[in-house]
């Protein structure tokens, strides 16, 4: 009995390793990306919208920005989804269950603090509907800062926003299962209080942003432009570090930086603004399962 526990035991650990990760998953299956000691200080948008307020607490351990993959599989290094989880302030204008402002990640793929790619979440470039798109980076712009960060051509259009690949919820919505305290907390730079659901303390429950995309249709842009260079391999092995950013239009990208108080020109950096390098999956998953399977094996042993 002793032995089919801890086999049992395996069982639920390499389960949890590979959660399989959806748009309304709890916040604790996601990976949080860890950018300053506030991981985004509130009140600092340039366009004091709620909806593209980043928002994040570390001394209570909430994060305005989280990350999370499903594998498909080991029959390739290439394929799975990627989600990103963007916490803001609340909801602009006449709630409507959508954010109306622009969300958009950088990826610097060669490790050297210049965003190469961008992934938006905002209305095309018609201004209409909704959509999850992939951009160059800008030509023109150095993209190593919050005042230089500006979107090239658009190379694809992985879809427009549905309910299959984004929602938009309260950060302690039903459907997500997370669950936040309402004791009042006061910060010493400010007389606003605040609680674990209303970090800016403004009155509007805080905002999970959730969507997905495929990985493949990053790595075929990525392997197509670095041709004959290291990069030409990437893939869910490969290294990445992140940005995150909003904006109330497509004009600019830069309304509020993650990480950053306000928009400087200082450049990216870890722990300011600027995520340190990530591996697509995370690695550990693949330890957890082998420490567990060994630990499961040993025990199996000795109660023989």
């Amino acid at each position: 009995m002793k032995t089919l526990f801890t086999l049992s035991t395996l069982i639920f650990y390499a389960s949890v390793a590979h959660a399989v990760i959806s748009l309304t998953s709890p916040t604790s299956v996601f990976r949080e990306l860890s950018l300053n000691g506030d991981s985004d200080p509130y009140a600092d948008n340039q366009a004091n919208r709620t909806d593209i307020e980043l928002v994040g607490d570390a001394g209570l351990g909430l994060s305005a920005f989280y990350f999370g993959f499903n594998d498909h599989g080991n029959t390739s290094n290439q394929d799975g989804d990627l989600f990103f989880r963007v916490r803001v302030a609340g909801e602009s204008g006449s709630p409507d269950g959508v954010l109306n402002g622009y969300v958009t990640v950088g990826f610097d793929v060669e490790s050297d603090g210049v965003m190469d790619y961008y992934v938006r979440h905002g209305a095309n470039l018609t201004g209409n509907d909704q959509q999850i798109a992939i951009f160059d980076a800008s030509a023109t712009a150095a993209n190593n800062s919050p005042v230089s960060i500006e979107l090239g051509s658009q190379r694809y259009i992985t879809g427009n926003v549905t309910a299959m690949n984004s929602q938009f919820r309260d950060v302690d919505d039903v459907t997500i299962g997370d669950t936040f305290s309402n004791t009042v907390y006061s910060r010493t730079t400010s007389p606003i209080l605040y609680t674990e659901r209303d970090i800016d303390g403004l009155g509007d429950t805080d905002k999970f942003l959730t969507f997905s995309f495929a990985f493949d249709e990053l790595v075929q842009i990525i392997q197509a432009d670095y041709i004959g260079t290291p990069y030409a391999g990437f893939n869910d092995q490969s290294t990445l570090s992140l940005i995150l950013s909003t904006s109330q239009n497509s004009n600019n990208i830069n309304s509020d930086i993650a990480g950053r108080d306000g928009v400087t020109s200082d450049p990216f950096i870890p722990g300011g603004g600027i995520t340190d390098p990530i591996q697509v999956p995370e690695p550990s998953t693949a330890a957890l399962i082998a420490a567990v399977f060994i630990f499961g094996f040993v025990s199996a042993r000795r109660h023989r």
